[in-house]
């Protein structure tokens, strides 16, 4: 007996060793394919992450420098420092140091503000310290003549800057604590005569710059990498491990540096400017930037510095998670489980002849594993199901005992699966595989099914089919999840840009003739979702449902952001035809929708590129698309352009006038027009408005037109308009004993100076500056204000009366505004646009200029007409009650000597109405 049991386990040890050898093998490698390629998946993210984050601190970084320039040229150009430079008195001293103070108290970043003389001391300094900003005694100034910046920068000629390196601020010859991080840029300063004075030096803290640099970096799905800020000598300037920062600074620290702790990584940064560095205990990522790359050409430092991420890769959720050959827990125990099963299902085959009963024991066992078991014979009848198949299915073992598997099939597969599957089968005696079935009750949910032949022992005939499966529906619902994530707009269920560039591409391949991409922009998203508010977002996609009523199945609708949309039409094959779908496409968008009872209008440009024309693939066609809307955006007679080749060499017109519109102000290249504004009845001059011209040496003279547009999509639009203030308030001194109290000078202020906080207290300052009467000033608004929330505008509005300043609108009548709020409005003039009256009487019967002049009159608001050029029309404007006049025909914008010589032979024609103004002498 004792020889027969020793014989039967060698047999089953060795069926059991050629089942599950191969079984495990597979398994193993398997594993092991799947857990490399997620480590290398896992990689490729975090680097791109990386990367991604390390452009966003170049930007900022190139931003933060960008201002410390931009500052300092603002004080350089000062008239307080161009007096004290030329007079140098005791007045001229404490007005710089008034301005320094005021510069200082507004520029949060910055730390000091200093001249220091030709002998290296200083001669002002102001500091600010915890928002605290104040003028440093004059026992308390120091010598600064041995600083590298103060040699550096005296050296330098007319006109250059020199910014240096980020360190530590030292005080006394002892590094100031706590720590303060700081640039500084400095230029040399001469008088009129061109002799050297002293250099002009602000320190610029970049504490906020680094504590961005921590946030972007934390900002990760993965917390296992560290982020370091290095200069070009390897020193940190950011490491979490504070002790390390700086170390360029202190004697003690010289050794804690990147290129000291590891060479390698050193080596390679100092031969690429970007790159990734791999070893097996870290894999660093690294992009150097250059901080002052885009500032002008005047400056005279380049250093840059390096961002560097790294992590160790045994960090990785995966690695930890994994015990060997890139198998968890859970699978080793389905791999014990599969061989345990094997092994007990080989048990049992093999002494089922001698003892049914072994077939209870395997039954058992499988009741305990948490996978779902099936057991069938060799014709594929169901014969066996554990309690797991029970859970996952909802069929109870007594239902589906003789049924054959392929009752649960969904049919989800081609029947080329179930051969390839049953081919490898057959040919391997196992399978292994996704594959969709069907619960009862009808819902179908994915798996993962193992299969394996069990054969006789003795003549090798299939006796059985084992299967092994795992319900995966949340395993699939989470990678939906994740490419809905990736692939649409949650808000919207629109495909997002990453979609739109797959679907363009596949639209490419598979047709080959026209493709017409729609790249389009709601123009006045802002005010319906301000005036909407809640229903903004039912308002946009009211909008989104009306345009996929004008597509055809294979066309499509994407979403690049909150108004910003691209239309790919597929469907239709001629340029003719597509004019005929675009024309129909802005006429069904033309018409309002109703959204809580009220009124909503869509205002709609659109930039158009085709394919193969204008792009052969979905980057190109996007970009030209976008470079046509952009085009477009600007005119207001067109919804929409075809791309044209000439539109690249506009926006790079664009930019490069940019470029130069930005040193405007520095280079003296602005100037004030002022054009006179009569009162037809007495012909008598009562106002003024004052216009903005720009002379460049390159472009010659550039129309507000062209220039004022570009400063307002740029932002400059803000600094350019508190330069007009100021010049203004400067011409008024030289003409305001010409004036009566009621007389007038109109600024214009954009929409989005309006918006700016510092508004009205950079008119109060600026009027008590230059000792201005605000009763002879007048602000200009355009009707886009009043389409935010009209109750702050008012209260906004009200402010500047209370100065004594009036309130005008400018161009009334082109813009959307609702007449409901104006007679509430703390407005005293309407302004008729020009193309309401200058095409009359040839073309134009002048109705809307007297409907507006009606409207304001009984309303009680004064109007004044632009651009009347003729006597007929001067005659029409006075018999429909417009008796105020800004046009050529009485004068065209004149420079400030000019207007004042037009107001003095005005009033040496004309006595002096003291209730009216001054007197026009019409030529």
């Amino acid at each position: 007996m004792k020889r027969i049991y020793w014989n039967d386990i060698k047999k089953v040890l060795k069926s059991y060793l050629i089942v599950i050898v191969p079984i495990l093998a597979v398994g193993i490698s398997i594993y092991s394919y799947i857990f490399n390629t997620e480590i290398e998946k896992t990689k490729e993210i975090i680097t791109e992450e990386q990367k991604q984050k390390a452009k966003v601190i170049n930007y900022i970084i190139e931003d933060n420098f960008q201002e410390a320039y931009e500052n300092l040229l603002v004080i350089k150009n000062s008239n307080e420092i161009s007096d004290y430079l030329n007079i140098k008195d005791e007045e001229t001293l404490s007005q710089t140091e008034q301005m320094f103070l005021r510069i200082s108290k507004s520029k949060k970043r910055f730390d000091q503000i200093r001249f220091i003389d030709t002998e290296g001391k200083e001669v002002i300094r102001v500091n600010s310290d915890n928002d605290n900003s104040y003028i440093v005694t004059k026992d308390q100034l120091q010598y600064k003549g041995d600083r590298e910046y103060y040699k550096t920068t005296s050296e330098l000629s007319e006109g250059k800057i020199y910014v240096s390196d980020l360190d530590l601020n030292i005080e006394n010859e002892e590094v100031e604590i706590p720590y303060k991080p700081e640039i500084r840029i400095a230029t040399p300063m001469y008088s009129d005569d061109n002799n050297f004075q002293g250099i002009l030096i602000v320190n610029y803290l970049v504490q906020d710059l680094l504590n961005l640099f921590d946030d972007e970096f934390n900002k990760s799905e993965y917390n296992i990498t560290n982020s370091f800020l290095i200069n070009n000598e390897g020193y940190y300037l950011f490491n979490k491990d504070e002790s390390k920062n700086f170390g360029f600074m202190f004697e003690e620290m010289k050794n804690v540096n990147i290129s000291m702790e590891n060479p390698n990584l050193w080596a390679e940064i100092k031969l690429k400017d970007t790159g990734l560095y791999e070893n097996n205990e870290e894999v660093d990522y690294y992009m150097k930037v250059w901080p002052l790359k885009g500032l002008d050409d005047k400056i005279e430092s380049d250093y840059n510095w390096v961002i560097v991420t790294k992590y160790n890769p045994n960090d990785l959720p995966i690695m930890k998670d994994s015990i060997i050959f890139g198998m968890k827990y859970e699978d080793i125990l389905v791999l014990i489980g599969i061989s345990i099963l094997m092994f007990i299902i080989i048990v049992a085959k093999y002494y089922s002849k001698k003892d049914k009963a072994l077939l209870n024991l395997t039954e058992r066992i499988a009741e305990h594993t948490s996978d779902a078991v099936i057991v069938t014979d060799s014709y594929t009848n169901i014969i066996y199901v554990n309690k797991s198949f029970e859970e996952a299915t909802g069929y109870m073992k007594e239902e589906v005992l003789g049924l054959k598997t392929s009752y649960f099939k969904s049919n989800k597969q081609s029947k080329e699966f179930y051969h390839d599957m049953w081919k490898n089968l057959n040919t391997k005696g196992h399978w292994q595989g996704e594959l969709w079935d069907k619960k009862k009750g009808g819902s179908l949910y994915p798996k993962k099914l193992s299969i394996f032949e069990v054969k006789n022992e003795y003549n090798k005939k299939i006796v059985n089919y084992m299967g092994i499966f795992t319900d995966l529906t949340k395993t699939k619902k989470k990678e939906e999840y994740v490419v809905k994530l990736q692939n649409y707009n949650f808000e919207t269920n629109l495909p997002n840009e990453n979609l739109l560039e797959i679907l363009i591409d596949n639209n490419i391949k598979v047709k080959k003739d026209n493709l017409f991409i729609i790249y389009f922009y709601i123009e006045n998203y802002n005010s319906i979702v301000l005036k909407k508010k809640e229903d903004g977002q039912a308002v946009v996609n009211n909008l989104i449902q009306r345009i996929k009523g004008t597509l055809h199945e294979e066309d499509f609708i994407a979403q690049i952001s909150k108004n910003n949309f691209v239309v790919g039409v597929s469907s239709l094959d001629s340029k003719n035809k597509f004019e005929d779908f675009i024309q129909k496409f802005f006429e069904v968008n033309k018409e309002s929708i109703y959204v809580n009872e009220e009124e909503v209008f869509y205002d709609i440009k659109a930039g158009i590129s085709i394919y193969p024309k204008d792009g052969t693939n979905s980057g190109e066609l996007i970009s030209n698309a976008y470079l046509a809307m952009e085009k477009v955006i600007g005119l207001k007679e067109k919804k929409y352009l075809f791309y044209e080749d000439d539109f690249k060499n506009a926006i790079k017109k664009e930019i490069e006038m940019d470029l130069l519109l930005r040193k405007a102000i520095v280079n003296n290249e602005l100037d004030v027009y002022y054009q006179p504004q009569i009162k037809i009845e007495e012909e008598d001059i009562v106002g003024a408005e004052a216009l903005i011209r720009w002379n460049n040496s390159e472009l010659g003279n550039v129309s507000p037109v062209v220039f004022i547009p570009l400063a307002e999509k740029t932002g400059q639009i803000i600094e350019i308009g508190y330069w007009l203030i100021e010049k203004i308030f400067k011409d008024y001194s030289f003409i305001k004993e010409e004036l009566s109290n009621d007389f007038r000078i109109s600024i214009n202020v954009s929409p989005l100076q309006f918006n700016d906080k510092n508004l009205l207290e950079k008119f109060k300052e600026l009027g008590e500056k230059y000792n201005v009467n605000f009763n002879n000033f007048e602000i200009e608004i355009t009707e886009s204000v009043l389409m935010t929330d009209i109750n702050i505008v008012n209260e906004y509005l009200k402010k500047f009366k209370e100065l004594g300043m009036t309130v005008a609108i400018d161009d009334f009548g082109t813009g959307f505004s609702s007449l409901s709020y104006l007679k509430n409005l703390n407005v005293d003039k309407l302004k008729i646009d020009r193309s309401f009256i200058k095409d009359y009487p040839e073309k134009d019967s002048g109705e809307i200029a007297q409907v507006i002049t009606n409207m304001a009159n009984k309303l009680k608001l004064k109007v004044i007409t632009e651009g009347a050029e003729t006597k007929d029309q001067i005659k029409y404007l006075e018999s429909i009650g417009c008796d105020l006049i800004q046009g050529y025909y009485y004068s065209r914008p004149l420079e400030k000597e000019d207007f004042y010589k037009y107001l003095r032979n005005s009033y040496s024609t004309k006595e002096r109405d003291s209730t009216v103004g001054i007197k026009n002498k019409k030529s």
